[in-house]
């Protein structure tokens, strides 16, 4: 298991030990599951940029929906591309 540095939240009992409001200690992230305890601050911003790398990306909208089996979809219009090398004048 990872052994990490917590800061306490407040004085009192942690992970079976006495400890004053402040206070680093290691634990695992099971031991500080529900303890009054959160990440010390050089490991937290280093956790912080990991997880903006390897966060997953928004979901994408739905898609439209697809038309049935002998529906036909519309082709859009549109202008005719010219170029000047192409335009005879």
């Amino acid at each position: 298991m990872i052994v990490k540095t917590y800061r306490a939240k407040a004085a009192g009992w942690i992970a079976g030990r006495r400890v004053a409001a402040g206070e680093e200690i290691r634990l695992t992230a099971a031991e500080a599951k529900y303890e009054p305890v959160e990440l010390a601050v050089a490991e937290a911003a280093s956790v912080a940029k990991g997880a903006t790398a390897t966060a997953k990306p928004a979901r994408k909208a739905k898609a439209a929906a697809k038309p049935a089996a002998g529906d036909v979809e519309p082709v859009p219009a549109t202008a005719p591309v010219t170029t000047p090398e192409a335009d005879p004048a």
